[in-house]
């Protein structure tokens, strides 16, 4: 007999971050922090766990920037936009500050996957969360191949999740975040920068609304997640 033609496995529908405990979240730019996991390190914060935050490049390819004085310029205002989230989650960042809007090659894995590891090691997360692997943005990309590799070699004991932003993944988990998600959108005023050019909570805040499809009756928002496996050699 042939074998049936079943489809992927639905997602776990989650009303809690489906790793508790302490979490580090990886944004490839100042905002992905908010955009993708928002509503989950919201939740995360609610009962009690720690949350580290950190972010890869510096932004200053957005909003167009042209010349090496206002790359800087926007450079520090987004910085500042990332630290008055982290501080309106009660969370912990830190900021490396890496050129965004190019081409990675491995010497720039050679540089930023150590400094993962770093993190990884000091703060010792139940959970990391990381772009996904097929985000069309370069940037993110690039983010969770070092992702994969970093966890890999961190030798701490954690889980690490996919989130998505530019690209949407076939889900393992979808979070219920509808009783955070006036809190989430209220946060898009820490990154007044973006809300010039993009109405960031209209677009991402109809991304959560159509993962409530994946979550009981009466859920309005949800965030989806994959798990990734660490992976030394990731590509």
């Amino acid at each position: 007999m042939e074998p049936f033609l079943d489809p992927p496995p639905a997602p776990q529908p989650c009303r809690a971050p489906p790793i508790s405990g302490a979490a580090l979240v990886l944004a490839p730019h100042p905002d992905d922090e908010w955009i993708g996991p928002g509503g989950t390190l919201l939740l995360h914060r609610a009962r009690g766990d720690r949350v580290h935050v950190v972010v890869v490049t510096d932004g200053a390819s957005d909003g167009g920037a042209k010349t090496p004085e206002e790359r800087k310029a926007l450079a520090a205002t987004r910085a500042g936009e990332s630290r008055a989230f982290a501080k309106e989650l009660g969370a912990t960042i830190e900021l490396l500050g890496h050129p965004d809007g190019g081409r990675a090659r491995e010497e720039d894995l050679g540089v930023l996957v150590p400094q993962l590891v770093a993190a990884i090691q000091r703060e010792r997360p139940s959970v990391v969360y990381a772009p996904h692997r097929d985000e069309i943005h370069g940037d993110h990309h690039v983010v969770s191949i070092a992702a994969q590799r970093a966890v890999a070699k961190a030798g701490v004991a954690c889980a690490l999740l996919a989130y998505e932003v530019w690209g949407t993944l076939a889900p393992d988990y979808v979070v219920d975040v509808s009783g955070v998600m006036e809190r989430k959108l209220a946060l898009a005023s820490c990154f007044p920068s973006q809300l010039r050019h993009t109405a960031v909570a209209h677009c991402f805040g109809g991304l959560n609304a159509y993962r409530s499809a994946f979550l009981a009756k009466g859920a309005r928002y949800g965030e989806a997640f994959r798990r990734l496996l660490p992976d030394e050699s990731a590509r």
